[in-house]
């Protein structure tokens, strides 16, 4: 679960006062078997959570919370010598994925949108406790025809992210 705090000082009309649940996760995981290592095969991923969306069929697009479930499947490659003896996997781990999602809300156009696309990045194991990833996902989303001029069907909604992540036990 994710929380959002905003501060209660702000005069944006579009902004809640207080706090917002951004994300609940009830299943999300991801598969990697590098297709040039000895544990070949596909590499893939799933979802099924609630998350807070910007539907961007419409140009003043608010925030939203959705009920979404997702699949990808592709593959990934890893690089770098692992440490020996361990059996671990190598440090680096580069994935290209191809994805499916439909999400649900009464906030979004029509209620519901599906949406097809690619997420491609890495991920690198800088020592025991400490990871860094990067990713680019680039979802199409569609809505289905509108009679309004104003509102997109369909639209390319590109998602960028870089990330820390510390073990603390």
């Amino acid at each position: 679960t994710t929380l959002r705090f905003y501060d209660t000082d702000s005069s944006k009309d579009n902004e809640p006062d207080s706090v917002v649940l951004e994300n609940f996760t009830v299943l999300r995981g991801r598969s990697f078997n590098p297709v040039n290592t000895a544990k070949q095969g596909k590499t893939w991923g799933a979802s099924v959570e609630a998350t807070r969306v910007n539907d961007g069929s419409q140009a003043e697009g608010r925030d939203h919370l959705v009920g979404s479930v997702g699949y990808e499947t592709g593959w990934s490659w890893a690089f770098g010598t692992p440490s020996a003896g361990t059996g671990e996997m190598p440090p680096q781990l580069c994935y290209a994925l191809l994805s499916g999602k439909g999400q649900a809300g009464r906030g979004i156009n029509k209620g519901f949108r599906v949406g097809a696309g690619v997420n491609a990045g890495c991920r690198y194991q800088i020592n025991n406790q400490l990871r860094a990833q990067a990713e680019l996902q680039l979802p199409y989303w569609y809505h289905g025809s509108s009679d309004d001029s104003n509102t997109r069907g369909h639209y390319w909604q590109p998602i960028s992210s870089l990330g820390l992540q510390y073990d603390i036990d």
